[in-house]
């Protein structure tokens, strides 16, 4: 089966009547429901670039594909602030052979629009001329996404501003409604 820290494990596959079944690890919520019950600070949204290219590297290197459908609302986040990409067993039965800089820019599309939620715009020089905040290194990351590799955006200054492992179990908790106070 298929196990990474930053996918959403498949933990079985069967068939019955012809159909295909494909059972996974239980996630809380998605990064797009994440996103609509608080607002992310800069390094939350570091530390979730880092660990989508993380798992992005692993579906392009180790499983050989391209995940082609890569949006916020399939990104989720479990209750221990992993970030995990979802729907790799679609990728790999219909053995997506689309550009793995498609699948980069994804991620810069993405963190335009929990920067600015309601944007509808699906192009990344479209997303990135819409959004009207974030520092230098935000910015200078989402527009780096249309043309660098894994390698050189884990390298990014941007990313060097990831917080610490563990930074997403209070806001899921919050979005789930599981903190009455806030303890920041």
């Amino acid at each position: 089966m298929i196990s990474h820290p930053n996918i959403v494990n498949l933990l079985d596959a069967f068939e019955q009547s012809r159909i295909l079944y494909l059972a996974y690890e239980l996630m809380d919520i998605s990064l797009e429901q994440l996103q609509s019950g608080i607002q992310l600070k800069e390094s939350d949204l570091a530390f979730i670039c880092k660990e989508l290219l993380h798992g992005l590297w692993y579906i392009h290197r180790d499983l050989g594909v391209c995940h082609t459908a890569l949006t916020y609302d399939n990104v989720f986040i479990s209750s221990q602030g992993s970030v995990k990409i979802a729907n790799i067993a679609a990728c790999l039965l219909e053995r997506h052979q689309g550009s793995e800089q498609f699948d980069i820019k994804s991620i810069g599309i993405m963190i335009c629009k929990v920067l600015e939620p309601g944007l509808s715009a699906h192009d990344l020089q479209a997303c990135y001329a819409s959004i009207s905040h974030g520092s230098d290194s935000l910015r200078a990351f989402i527009s780096t996404t249309a043309t660098a590799t894994i390698q050189a955006l884990l390298q990014h200054v941007f990313i060097s501003y990831a917080a610490a492992e563990g930074c997403l179990v209070v806001p899921v908790m919050k979005v789930r409604g599981l903190v009455l106070h806030d303890y920041e």
